[in-house]
């Protein structure tokens, strides 16, 4: 496997849905539980396969603290405040479909880049308490609402919404992680 190029980094894992997933860890409040990074390559594998991208791809993660994320959340999207999660899709999408730019594949690896995906741990221990369920299923529903944003999913119509949800939730409860009471994006 080669190195991105990017960053240098060996991608952790390219599963069989040929997506390559950079786990980077920029936080020291929370220890990161082997099975999270394990969690994390699933679901980020397993929306990009579910959403029908059409090329091997690779996404990074972020996993930040609460100074990190209300920085980005400030300077990207001017709000002052801590947020669980944050996007940046490196593609456009038109009418489901990424449209692609000459260089958007990598010639040395053949993915084509998604984003960058932020998760603030701090904020998933405080939801998973929050809504009741565990810290596990809160870092799955993250990941997947993150990684959903790069593939072109959002929720600004209820329509939009609709689409997304559906596709995040079908993906957890397939995955083992069924919505226990409604939650707020």
């Amino acid at each position: 496997m080669q190195k991105n190029v990017k960053t240098g980094r060996q991608p952790e894992n390219k599963d069989a849905f040929s997506t390559a997933i950079v786990l980077l860890n920029r936080q020291r409040a929370i220890p990161v539980r082997h099975d999270w990074r394990s969690l994390l390559r699933a679901v980020v594998a397993g929306c990009v396969k579910a959403s029908g991208f059409p090329y091997p791809a690779e996404v990074h993660v972020s996993l930040v603290g609460v100074r990190t994320i209300r920085r980005m959340n400030r300077e990207y999207r001017n709000r002052d405040a801590v947020t669980d999660v944050l996007s940046f899709p490196a593609l456009a999408f038109r009418t489901g479909k990424p449209v692609l730019e000459p260089g958007d594949i990598d010639p040395q690896t053949g993915l084509c880049f998604l984003g960058d995906v932020a998760v603030c741990l701090p904020r998933m221990r405080e939801q998973a308490a929050e809504y009741g369920h565990g810290e596990t299923r809160e870092l799955a529903f993250l990941a997947a609402h993150g990684t959903l944003h790069l593939l072109g999913y959002d929720h600004e119509t209820s329509e939009d919404e609709s689409v997304m949800f559906d596709l995040q939730e079908s993906m957890l409860v397939d995955m083992g992680f069924p919505r226990r009471e409604a939650m707020p994006c």
